[in-house]
């Protein structure tokens, strides 16, 4: 089981509630001290993070075994709360990621896919798929626009 406390950081525990192992996160700002609340996600044999924060946000890569990191990308996002989703397709599989104004895919080495604009500042849904497209929205109560894109 893994339980994450967004800056604090993540902990895996085995069923008798025993720690396996722990990654600690820097502490970070985030919009109105709301902290950061997307979840992680587990696929294969890796677990991916994304803390977007308004002082360094990143997407790591953890071994869901050991917790040691593969790899981690900075992100030049603010604070968002957005799930990242496993998008699996017919020419790969790619890691959605929802922020600040745009969406970037990343594969599963974190090398950027690709990116594109249009989003609301905030960001909250996880993207899904279906019917074979990718779908990403954004924004927040009282937002004037709140994009959806297919």
């Amino acid at each position: 089981m893994y339980a994450y406390f967004g800056n604090v950081g993540i902990f895996a525990l085995d069923m008798a509630g025993e720690v396996v192992w722990e990654q600690r996160f820097d502490p970070a700002v985030t919009r109105l001290g709301w902290g950061p609340a997307a979840s992680p996600v587990l696929h294969d044999d890796t677990l991916f993070i994304v803390n977007d924060n308004d002082n360094q946000s990143f997407v790591v890569a953890l071994d869901a075994a050991t917790g040691t990191e593969r790899w981690r990308v900075d992100r030049n996002e603010g604070t968002n709360w957005s799930t990242p989703f496993v998008w699996q397709h017919d020419a790969r599989t790619e890691l959605v990621t929802a922020g600040s104004d745009q969406v970037r895919s990343y594969d599963l080495d974190g090398n950027e896919l690709w990116r594109f604009s249009g989003l609301n500042t905030i960001s909250i849904p996880q993207p899904f798929s279906a019917n074979g497209l990718l779908y990403v929205t954004s924004g927040y109560v009282g937002d004037a626009v709140r994009p959806v894109f297919a």
